[in-house]
């Protein structure tokens, strides 16, 4: 689909269509003349630019723009950054122009021009380049240090000796900024520029090729890493950045406080049921039931004050999960030295179902038939030698 090529200036707005160059002054555009444009290209020919190194691949403060620009970056071989910024209100005045979505490219000149460049198959890092653009009733001169960019400038006279003059002082400005470059090369496409360099006897290649403009044609077919936005759709994405950021910082800490709050309520729950269990005993599994609280924690305090390990209570449990559903301990004993061997003796009520198999500790332990409160119950001995229960 072809573009629609315009250049912004700090002057006016440049309509390039069908090879020519139409200058216009800010009062003498109208909004009505782009109510139809659909696909525009629009090129910055005021945009300042800065350069700096940048230290372990991030961005070192130095060059920075004063407030009402709009600021873009490339990063270039070598650790060097290219700061490029627009005045927002002559973006505003632009995308206002314009209708709503027709701006599809928007990029500084020096861009385009080093894009045209790249093109036509100029090996820009080999050496710097200076290029002067016909445009016109208007002349613009682009500096490149390799791919850097350093400024583009509009100038309003077409005399060929004063663009002579122009380029010789940009010329030394560049050697005395890129000392390593040994090698400055002049292109241009403006015929009086070009007579003049043949008759100071200075070498300048030619820029255009034929009837083709490559610097228009570059804008057909090129992609550029480049955007310059609205200022209005620059303030919703610095939100939008600022929100994501935001919700980055903020939800780390939000997880951790809902697992904490998650965990609490769990424990709850948990206490919640162990007290209504608790509730449901009779007063007689109450009293068992602190009993062997009150066994473990002597015995618990005197493992410790001797230094030994803690590991007995597995015995419990190992003994616990071998009986039937609905046997009852009734009395549980534990004795022993220090040194790791000790007995366990349970005094175990019955149930109406279920039989002891010999699971567990069972068959290890002994296990003789008892009465309790004239009813049928066993007396089980689980003995543990020389392992600390």
């Amino acid at each position: 689909m072809t573009m629609e090529s315009y250049i912004l200036t700090d002057r006016g707005l440049c309509i390039v269509r069908d090879g020519s160059w139409q200058w216009r002054l800010f009062d003498e555009v109208k909004k009505e003349d782009f109510l139809g444009s659909k696909n525009v290209a629009l090129l910055l020919g005021n945009v300042e630019y800065r350069q700096e190194r940048m230290k372990d691949g991030k961005d070192t403060p130095g060059a920075v723009f004063p407030g009402g620009f709009i600021v873009r970056q490339e990063r270039l071989k070598g650790g060097i950054s290219v700061l490029m910024g627009a005045r927002e209100e002559a973006l505003q005045w632009a995308y206002e122009l314009f209708p709503k979505g027709s701006i599809r490219i928007c990029v500084p000149y020096g861009m385009a021009v080093r894009s045209s460049l790249l093109s036509q198959g100029v090996a820009l890092e080999s050496a710097a380049y200076i290029v002067v653009n016909d445009a016109g009733e208007r002349v613009f001169m682009t500096v490149l240090d390799g791919m850097g960019i350093i400024e583009t400038r509009e100038l309003v006279f077409q005399d060929g000796e004063r663009l002579a003059e122009e380029v010789r002082r940009s010329e030394k400005r560049l050697l005395e900024r890129t000392k390593h470059r040994s090698l400055v090369k002049i292109l241009s496409d403006h015929q009086a520029f070009l007579s003049e360099s043949v008759q100071q006897g200075r070498t300048a290649d030619i820029f255009r090729s034929g009837d083709s403009d490559p610097l228009l044609d570059v804008l057909q077919k090129a992609k550029f890493g480049v955007h310059f936005s609205s200022p209005l759709e620059e303030v919703a994405r610095k939100r939008r950045e600022t929100r994501q950021r935001l919700a980055v910082q903020y939800s780390l800490p939000a997880l951790i406080l809902i697992g904490v709050l998650c965990f609490v309520m769990a424990m709850s729950m948990m206490a919640s049921e162990v007290m209504k269990r608790t509730e449901g005993l009779s007063a007689e599994e109450r009293r068992l039931h602190e009993a062997i609280n009150d066994l473990t924690a002597r015995t618990y305090q005197q493992r410790v004050r001797f230094g030994h390990p803690i590991s007995w209570e597995g015995s419990f449990s190992d003994l616990l999960s071998s009986l039937p559903n609905g046997w009852k301990i009734h009395d549980v004993v534990w004795s022993g030295t220090m040194d790791g061997e000790g007995v366990i003796s349970a005094l175990v009520v019955k149930g109406e179902d279920g039989v002891l198999d010999g699971r567990g500790i069972l068959k290890e332990a002994t296990v003789t038939n008892e009465l309790y409160a004239g009813f049928p119950a066993v007396r089980i001995v689980y003995r543990r030698g020389s392992v600390s229960i």
